[in-house]
């Protein structure tokens, strides 16, 4: 069964906000231990690193540890694909809850304020970015590997499509008519702050392919 419109967005928060629990739970943990030198310790260290060079130092913390692959991950290449995959993960979510609401719209010619229209292109600009962050991911993990330049211009598309998305509205003469759902630019934002990192840390990878 398809998940309800508010349960996908709850899903995301709580991955968010669960993960960063975990965050504090360790950070607060290493503070009573700080010369354990344990792998994990040094692997943490390396993604509270990795994560000072991103514009959402918590947020891409708290997003990396919902993967496991994160704690035995020493290398920005690794961290790059988990923060792509996760984006890619995001982006499947988000395509599940609009499929959602444009199955619970049964007349789209009724007074309610959703845009119809810009739901489905959404849609759309969502599929594309799967497209592109998979393409991000060939570009630079894949059999030819390390075009970290093709990589980031396929995040750049992806982050252009959620834009494309936010701004989604119906106007006549100037006044909104129809609006994008609550939870969905809501689910916009973390598909931004995700591929921003994303993006963040290629451009600490390899600094001359964001020039």
């Amino acid at each position: 069964m398809a998940p309800t419109i508010q349960q996908t967005y709850l899903l995301l928060f709580a991955v968010v906000s669960i993960s960063f629990f975990h965050y504090q739970s360790y950070a607060a943990a290493a503070a009573v231990a700080p010369e354990s030198g344990s792998d994990d310790d040094q692997a943490m260290s390396f993604l509270e690193e990795t994560c000072r060079h991103t514009q959402y130092y918590h947020f891409c913390i708290s997003s990396l540890l919902s993967d496991s692959r994160s704690t035995n991950t020493y290398d920005l290449r690794g961290l790059l694909r988990i923060s792509l995959d996760l984006s890619m993960a995001n982006a499947t979510h988000v395509l599940s809850y609009i499929d959602d609401v444009l199955d619970n719209i049964i007349n789209p010619s009724s007074t309610s304020t959703l845009n119809l229209t810009s739901i489905e292109s959404c849609g759309q600009d969502y599929d594309d970015s799967l497209t592109y962050l998979q393409w991000a991911i060939e570009a630079f993990d894949g059999i030819d590997g390390e075009n970290y330049d093709d990589a980031n211009d396929f995040i750049d598309d992806a982050i252009a499509g959620t834009d494309h998305c936010n701004k989604e509205i119906i106007d006549e003469e100037l006044i909104v008519v129809k609006e994008l759902p609550e939870p969905l630019t809501n689910m916009n934002e973390i598909m931004l702050q995700l591929l921003h990192m994303s993006q963040d840390i290629l451009c600490y990878l390899s600094p001359d392919s964001c020039n």
